[in-house]
């Protein structure tokens, strides 16, 4: 397994280049969303008005979003090293299967003893390696040395290994629980900025109540008097008793862009509203 901890290197390289991009990605995304928001709009806003309130709420749900989807990428791409110490005393919930591959120990039971002949490994070596170099022309403490060398450097390849299967599994397990961070976090951002887009531009009609709200006027009486074509369209809705040859009297209620708004007062006439065309008749 000589090549395994290089593999898993650029493996988990690879993750934390994911997060890493994901959240330049989206904080694009959220740019170019903001960016194409018509936020002049929101001073058509009246003030603690109900889609002040909404814009407001808007903000603060996309901030959340956005905040969730960062601390996700984040803890993934700085997800901290791992030691042989922390594997034999604290184990990480993704290296807990690693931890017990007897393929990686190599025949050992756990982890711990590894470490332990790890550890005695660089100090037989260290001792060797003092006594070799006391007399460098001594063959016996030369040999010791060489022996005491290549057993630390093969269980370092162990340590190697068993390290970074674990930091890769451990890396993988925060990547696939931020990827349902990121999802939902990304939803809330979504429905955040909807919200906020939504209510920072809001209609002509909207900005226009808001910026001259509307007066109620009082009705105005008038007398209208109606043509041929409206004395035949409106007679059935007035009745047989309501004098449609001569002015009738009505309350003019308001205009618009077809005519007049009137409600009849007439007496003997039905209280029927419309609005007086030119094709029906004239008011005055």
């Amino acid at each position: 397994m000589a090549d395994a901890p290089s593999t898993l290197d650029a493996a988990s390289e690879r993750i934390r280049e994911t997060a890493k991009w994901l959240t330049i990605s989206l904080a694009a995304l959220g740019g170019v969303l903001v960016g194409t928001t018509q936020l002049s709009d929101i001073g058509a806003l009246e003030l603690r008005s109900d889609r002040f309130w909404m814009a407001v709420v808007g903000a603060a749900i996309a901030a959340i979003g956005s905040g969730v989807i960062l601390f996700a990428t984040v803890a993934t791409a700085a997800a901290p090293a791992l030691s042989l110490e922390q594997l034999a005393t604290h184990t990480p919930k993704g290296a807990k299967d690693a931890v017990k591959d007897q393929t990686l120990l190599e025949g050992r039971s756990n982890v711990q003893a590894l470490k332990d002949e790890y550890i005695g490994a660089i100090e037989d070596r260290e001792r060797a390696y003092v006594d070799h170099l006391a007399d460098l022309s001594n063959e016996i403490d030369r040999n010791k040395f060489v022996t005491a060398n290549a057993r630390a450097v093969a269980l370092n390849g162990i340590v190697k290994t068993i390290v970074g299967v674990s930091a890769y599994r451990e890396l993988a397990r925060l990547w696939r629980a931020a990827r349902v961070k990121i999802i939902v976090g990304g939803a809330l951002a979504a429905l955040g900025v909807g919200t906020f887009a939504w209510a920072a531009n809001p209609p002509d009609k909207v900005v226009a109540s808001a910026a001259e709200p509307a007066i109620l006027a009082a009705p105005e009486p008038t007398k209208i008097t109606l043509t041929a074509v409206g004395r035949e369209a409106l007679g059935p809705k007035l009745g047989t008793g309501c004098p449609l040859t001569s002015p009738i009297s009505v309350l003019q209620l308001g205009s618009t862009d077809a005519g007049p708004d009137v409600l009849v007062q007439q007496p003997g006439c039905a209280a029927v509203r419309f609005v007086v065309v030119p094709a029906w008749g004239s008011v005055g």
